[in-house]
């Protein structure tokens, strides 16, 4: 399905969160190649319909991890695809836990109450 064709059918609000492990103050190679497969929608400059919201989720070892280079390119992404930035969660000290301690789950749910406002108008 193209670009195009997605959006002639859709025109519902369009949430897209991206959730990325830092790895040596960075985002995955994996989803930065995903990002980057975005370069056709700015070249072409389709993307550009409203509705579109985006948001990071990123989570880093390190009690003191670098998030600046990942949301930088969190928020290049949303503004190739036309979506309006909702903001970031920023999650740090993830190495070693094994369960999510209850103030991660519910800052996490504050952030997605966030971004899911921005189009119900609420």
């Amino acid at each position: 399905m193209t670009w195009a064709g997605y959006t002639k059918r859709s025109r519902t609000p369009i949430y897209i969160v991206l959730a990325i492990p830092i790895y040596f103050s960075g985002p995955s190679s994996i989803i930065k190649q995903v990002i980057d497969r975005f370069q056709c929608v700015w070249l072409s400059g389709k993307g550009k319909r409203k509705g579109k919201t985006a948001a990071l989720i990123a989570a880093g070892g390190d009690p003191v991890p670098i998030f600046q280079s990942t949301v930088s390119i969190a928020k290049a992404f949303a503004k190739t695809i036309g979506a309006e930035w909702a903001g970031e969660l920023k999650i740090s000290a993830t190495d070693g836990m094994n369960d999510i301690p209850e103030h991660i789950v519910t800052e996490a749910r504050g952030f997605a109450s966030k971004i899911l406002s921005k189009h119900s108008g609420a």
